[in-house]
Formats: structure tokens, C-alpha cells, sequence
């Protein structure tokens, strides 16, 4: 049984200190163990903290996108207009920023006035124990902490932090209501200006076992009419949003915002009729996670501060696919944010913002205790599949008939038999034909660059022989084709991979048409590749922000191609191609000066093996040797 640890701070941070008691039991149990403590007031501590997020967080990638939303600047955005210079010396200060708090909130929790209750924790737990831990306060400061950061939540893998305030109406959450055969989903895409939320739905609507209602940019007579219509499970948000003066808003659309309290009725019925949880996948939501003890709303995930569009969908991503595949809701939590480091050298301090704000008289469910599970005993063997009971023969499957056994029945053991074996047989082909496929794609990609092009083009056939759905296999096709020249055999699969999902097929393809002048189309094939693009590679996102600037210049869509190439030169600074094409910008927009900077680095850092790129590099020379500037040795 998962173990609960409750933990509640009474005080501040800057001047009394927080009074703490504990309380440690099993899940729905008394407590077993309770005691209390003090942590002295940290003045140091709250000011870094403010610091940190108001001054160094915000302020990398600002200006943040200046399209004003209601007079206010609209939240989970993009970094747009970046600043070329400094923006490399602002990460730095944020990182810098983020381990001074760090530092201060660990001595803090060293203090040897806590160190008696945090022993008697230790001692109470096991490191192989689930374990919630729910700090409870009313002080914003504490709510602002980076808890994940605590040293006992490093120590303790299953453990993850949710906060709650100190009082909470009493609420019944075990009354029974009907099951459901599917998880029932009731999703708001908001105003998205700016913004894509179409990954939101597309991780969506790959849930199983969910039957997902999406609201796209609604009015808001149609949330409350979803609301009270039907029962729901779940409730999720992505769009614009923002915390003032401690009140969340969420931005509907390009005309309406909405705090929780004007939802109040409509809430309050969906938890009368079963609601579990609700997800804001959107900036700043610790003023929405205040409405959660009046609208009874047992859990509730939110990000603590500003999140930028592409931590928002790789969150999403990663803790549907941890929470749907069993792990509880606290552990698919921590998982996901985990997994968010992976980010942070480009967005710093990512896995500090996803944050569960819990109801404490609410238990979290997992995801199978959303819908009704089928009654039906599961087969423990591939004769159990068949629809036979166990009256139609004596004993088991595996008996021999008796000599009255019919032909019928005969030919039903023969078939069972038959089908058993070529179950297995499927098995067995998808158990072994994937694997063998990849190594013969790697030892076509090896001999690929060895320049060795017929033997490398024998192990991607025999790859897809192998296994016909290999997407890398028809990518790197693909690419040979290119490289011989053979562009229709090239369009092929590189089309091909792209339905197995493959985005550096998908790319190829799109910059084939950007090559043959079908910009429309590249453009729109592009959007379909950065919603298939895998989150955590690096590379892939930046060819195709790339060749999304690239379309857009070519489109005359400079605010555009702007952007894209501002994120793809993020992603890595030291790329060249992109810096080329900023560079084509500015000197379109008149911006000759801007543009030598961005020059520079195309002729520093460019690539010499795509004939486009050399030409952008040669380019390059020519516009900073006419400026006067000396150019570095290559």
C-alpha cells in the first residue's frame, strides 16, 4: 500500500519561520507516526527564489512574444524576436540563478531544528515504499519552492511532492458512481495565437481505452454545456493562461477569458458526477490550482510558472504515456518531469514547473480506475482465446477426446491446434523481425558512410524484407536515392517513412519541395513533420524549423521565417544552415547590419556538404568581406 506523508507549514518564509507538523501513515489509514518541527525564516532564501523566477526565468528569451492578449501579454509562448545577442549569456544567468536557489533551499532543510523530523521520516519509510508526499500551506513562497529538489525526494525514487492548502472543506470523494466502458476526456484547446496545441491533441487522441471531447477555442456557454451533460473523468486544458492578483484565467479564445470560479457550477457538477482529475497544460497555473478546494476538484496538474510551448507538449507526451501504461498519477508525474532535463539546456529549470495540486481527502486514481474492466476471465493460453466452455470437453483442451467425441468436435481441436500455432508464429515474427531489420539498417547506414553505395542499399532492401515497416530503413533509402540523383525513387520513401511516422523522412520530403519550388506545399508538409517529430531530437527539430523559415522566406512571410529560424538557432546555436537564412531575412527587411552577424556564423559554422549550404556559405563571404569584416580561417 502507498504510503502518505503530510507535511503542514504554518508561519512565512521572510520573518516568523513556518511551524511544521508530520504525520506519515498508509494510503486511506490513520496516521502512524506524527510529530513536529520548525525552519527558521530564510530571508535569503525568499529573496533568491523571487529572483529567480521573476527576473533570471522570465528573462530568458525575452522579449517574450509581444502580441498583446487583453491588454496582457498571453502565457505558454514561444520565444519570438529573441535578441541575437545575449541571449546564450541569459540561459547562463538562469542556470546560475536556478542553483543559487538550490543551494539556499537545502541549507534551509538542513536547519537542526528540522532535522529531527525529517531522521523520524527516514526511518518510517523505506526506500522502496510509493510515497506522497503533500505539503500543505497557504504561503505562496512555499508553493514557489522546487521541492523535487528536497534531498529526501532525491533519495527516495517512488516519492513525489503535491500541495495543498492547510484548509480544505470536507469532501466525500468515494461515492460510487456508474462505470463507464472508456475514460471519458472533456479537452479545451484555447486560444492558441502563437502557440500548438494540435501535439496536445494528438497525444490525445492516442490514449487507449479513452473517448476524448475536444472544445477547440469554444465560447464559454459551450464548456458549461459539456460540463453539465455528461460524467467525466478527466478534464484538460491547453491554451494561454495567466495568474493575477493569485486568480487564474484561462483564455478560451481571442475575445474570452475565464477564471475557475465563473466555471464554479459547472465543476462542481462534474465532481458530483465523477470527476478525477484536471491538467493545465498552460502558463502560471498555480492561481487556477487556488479555485481547486472550492470547486472540490480532487487533483489538479499545473505548471508552476511560464512554460514554453515545446515543454509543454513533451510533458504532455511523456506522462500520458507513463500514466496510461499503470503507473499511478504521482509517479507518471514525477516521470515526466524527469524526463524534462533532457530540455534544459535550452529551457531551463523544465522539470521545476509540472506541479499536483491535491485535495487532501482525495485519492489518486490510476488510469484503470477510470473505466469499467471487461468481466470477461482473460485467457491464460492460446487455446483459452477460442470460444469453447469447458463443458464441451471433459477436462481441458490438452485431454484426448474420448471415443464419442464427434467429428465436429474434431475438427474445432484441429483448428484450435492450428490457430495456436499460428499465433505463436506471429509472435515469434514480431518478437524477432524488428530487431534483425535495425541491425541490417545500421549496417546499410555504416556502409553508407563508408561511401560504399551498392552494399548499402542491399541492407536496406533486406531490411524491409525483413520487416516492411521499417521507417528508418526507408528514410535512409530514401537519402541513397537522393544522393544517386534518383529524386522521384527518393520521394517515394522518403513519403514512405513519413506515414510510419518517421519526421526525418518527412523533412526530406518537404525540402525536396522547397528544392523544386512547391513551397505551398512544403509548408504545410512541414507542419505535419514538427507534429511528428520526436520531443527529445535535437536535430531533427532543428532541420525542420529550419526548412519552416526557409518556406516561409520563400513565401515572403518574414515575421514567420523569423521565428522559426530564431527557435531553430536555440535549439543549436552552432547549426550554420539556419543562421544563413536569418541572415536572408534581415537583408529582405532592409536589416543589412543585423544581418552580419548571423553572415558570420553561416560562414563559420555551414556545412560543406550540401550544395545549397555551400552556396549560402560563399554568399556569406561575399556580404562580410564587402562590410570589411576579416574572416576567420576555416
Amino acid at each position: 500500500m502507498a504510503k502518505l506523508v503530510v507535511l503542514k507549514f504554518t508561519g512565512d518564509l521572510e520573518g516568523s519561520g513556518f511551524h511544521v507538523s508530520l504525520e506519515v501513515g498508509s494510503e486511506s489509514q490513520r496516521p502512524t507516526l506524527e510529530t513536529t518541527g520548525f525552519l527558521p525564516p530564510s530571508p535569503s532564501l525568499a529573496d533568491c527564489l523571487q529572483q529567480h523566477w521573476h527576473e533570471a526565468y522570465r528573462s530568458v528569451g525575452s522579449p517574450w512574444n509581444h502580441r498583446i492578449l487583453n491588454g496582457l501579454e498571453p502565457c505558454r509562448i514561444r520565444p519570438k524576436r529573441i535578441t541575437y545577442n545575449g541571449a546564450i549569456e541569459r540561459l547562463q544567468a538562469c542556470q546560475q540563478s536556478a542553483k543559487l536557489v538550490e543551494t539556499n533551499m537545502r541549507a534551509w532543510l538542513k536547519s537542526p531544528s528540522f532535522r529531527e523530523v525529517e531522521l523520524q521520516l527516514r526511518e518510517a519509510l523505506s526506500r522502496e515504499d510509493e510515497i506522497r508526499v503533500l505539503v500543505r500551506s497557504d504561503c505562496t513562497v512555499v508553493r514557489k519552492l522546487p521541492w523535487h529538489l528536497w534531498d529526501f525526494v532525491r533519495r527516495y525514487p517512488n516519492a513525489e511532492v503535491s500541495l495543498s492548502p492547510l484548509a480544505v472543506a470536507t469532501q466525500n470523494f468515494e461515492t460510487c458512481h456508474p462505470p463507464k466502458a472508456r475514460v471519458k476526456i472533456l479537452a479545451i484547446l484555447g486560444h492558441s495565437d502563437g502557440i500548438d496545441v494540435d501535439r496536445d491533441r494528438e497525444f490525445l487522441e492516442q490514449l487507449d481505452r479513452a473517448d476524448v471531447t475536444f472544445l477547440v477555442e469554444p465560447k464559454r456557454q459551450d464548456i458549461h454545456d459539456r460540463l453539465w451533460e455528461q460524467a467525466w473523468d478527466i478534464v484538460f486544458f491547453a491554451g494561454h493562461s495567466e495568474t493575477e492578483e493569485e486568480t487564474g484565467k484561462i483564455y478560451i479564445n481571442p475575445d474570452e477569458s475565464l477564471s475557475l470560479e465563473d466555471l464554479w457550477y459547472g465543476l462542481r457538477k462534474a465532481v458530483d458526477r465523477g470527476l478525477k482529475l484536471a491538467i493545465f497544460n498552460s502558463c502560471d497555473g498555480l492561481g487556477l490550482a487556488r479555485s481547486l478546494d472550492d470547486c472540490q476538484i480532487p487533483q489538479i496538474v499545473v505548471m508552476r510558472e511560464l512554460v514554453p510551448d515545446r515543454v509543454a507538449q513533451a510533458f504532455l507526451k511523456y506522462f500520458l504515456d507513463a500514466f496510461s501504461q499503470g503507473d499511478s498519477l504521482y509517479s507518471a508525474v514525477r516521470a515526466a518531469r524527469e524526463r524534462l532535463q533532457g530540455l534544459e539546456d535550452r529551457f531551463p529549470c523544465a522539470s521545476w514547473l509540472p506541479t499536483i495540486v491535491q485535495n487532501p481527502h482525495a485519492v489518486p486514481p490510476r488510469w484503470t480506475d477510470l473505466f469499467e474492466v471487461d468481466p470477461t476471465p482473460r485467457p491464460t493460453s492460446v487455446g483459452e482465446m477460442m470460444p469453447f466452455t469447458s463443458e464441451r470437453f471433459s477436462n481441458s483442451l490438452s485431454n484426448v477426446p474420448s471415443p464419442t467425441t464427434t467429428s465436429i468436435d474434431r475438427g474445432k481441436i484441429s483448428f484450435l491446434r492450428f490457430l495456436g500455432v499460428s499465433l505463436a508464429s506471429v509472435a515469434l515474427y514480431f518478437a524477432i523481425a524488428p530487431p534483425f531489420a535495425n541491425w541490417l539498417n545500421h549496417l546499410g547506414e555504416k556502409a553508407l558512410m563508408s561511401e560504399r553505395w551498392q552494399q548499402s542499399k542491399h541492407y536496406f532492401q533486406w531490411s524491409l524484407r525483413v520487416y516492411p515497416y521499417s521507417a528508418a530503413a526507408l528514410a535512409n533509402l530514401g537519402f541513397l536515392y537522393e544522393d544517386t540523383q534518383e529524386l522521384d525513387l527518393a520521394r517515394k520513401y522518403y513519403h514512405r517513412a513519413m506515414l510510419r511516422g518517421n519526421a526525418a523522412g518527412c523533412n526530406n520530403e518537404a525540402r525536396l519541395d522547397l528544392e523544386a519550388g512547391h513551397v505551398d506545399r512544403a509548408a504545410k508538409l512541414l507542419k505535419q513533420c514538427w507534429r511528428i517529430v520526436e520531443p527529445d531530437n535535437q536535430y531533427h527539430q532543428y532541420a525542420i524549423l529550419k526548412n519552416r523559415g526557409h518556406a516561409h522566406l520563400k513565401l515572403e512571410d518574414y515575421e514567420a521565417a523569423e521565428d522559426y529560424l530564431m527557435q531553430a538557432i536555440r535549439l543549436m546555436p552552432d547549426g550554420g544552415a539556419a543562421d544563413c537564412l536569418l541572415a536572408r531575412v534581415w537583408e529582405a527587411q532592409g536589416r543589412q547590419q543585423d544581418a552580419l552577424e548571423p553572415w558570420l556564423a553561416c560562414y563559420e559554422n555551414a556545412s560543406d556538404y550540401y550544395y545549397e549550404e555551400e552556396q549560402w556559405k560563399r554568399q556569406a563571404e561575399r556580404q562580410l568581406r564587402a562590410a570589411g569584416i576579416a574572416l576567420p580561417k576555416q
